[in-house]
């Protein structure tokens, strides 16, 4: 381990020191180089991509405990005490947590009903109950008078393309479902076909 005797860390933002109670009193004992006659210093650059790191960070210093034989001692007296206690050795990095997002300002007005009834564009329907069972062993035939009905299917379908136009959207005047009708027995009995997505089918 080296010791240090301070310790920066450099960021987009700046320098910013993280000695904090670092034991500095140390030399270098084989060179019989007293603590004044040294100064050690430890630089933690953070870059992306070749450029200053522009987040932020938590720094702690980082402290541990190194042998006064190398790091203090000029003389080979035996000591009592053979380490140097909390020296600054590292430094340890955790980015902050992301600041959270404001929420966005909402008018009361708009979060509150007003008085009076909804303004409202539509309107519900009254549905055609069957007054007598259905004959499941008819069901295709039924299907197929039914399409073209005036009351059943041709009606129901212009109603549905009146409220498309209603709601501005471009529709056909009508659709023609007569082909439909005359295979109904055919088509719908029939076992799945293999097609691409949206081809159309000849009837």
């Amino acid at each position: 381990l080296m010791p240090n005797k301070s310790g920066t860390v450099a960021t987009a933002a700046g320098n910013t020191d993280f000695t904090g109670s670092a034991n500095t009193n140390f030399g270098i004992g084989p060179m019989g180089l007293a603590p004044n006659k040294v100064s050690t210093g430890l630089t933690v650059t953070l870059t992306r991509n070749n450029n200053p790191d522009d987040n932020d960070w938590q720094q702690e210093a980082v402290y541990s405990n190194v042998p006064k034989g190398l790091w203090l001692n000029t003389s080979n007296t035996p000591q009592q005490q053979g380490m140097v206690q909390g020296v600054l050795t590292g430094v340890s990095l955790m980015p902050d947590p992301p600041a959270p997002e404001q929420t966005v300002a909402v008018l009361l007005d708009e979060l509150t009903s007003q008085s009076g009834s909804p303004d409202r564009t539509w309107q519900w329907t009254t549905p055609t109950l069957p007054t007598q069972s259905f004959d499941q062993s008819n069901t295709l035939n039924t299907l197929a008078t039914t399409l073209n009905a005036p009351q059943d299917g041709t009606q129901a379908r212009t109603n549905v393309l009146d409220a498309l136009r209603a709601q501005g959207l471009s529709t056909a005047a009508s659709v023609n479902v007569s082909a439909y009708a005359q295979q109904v027995n055919q088509l719908l009995p029939a076992g799945p076909v293999l097609a691409e997505l949206g081809q159309e089918q000849n009837l």
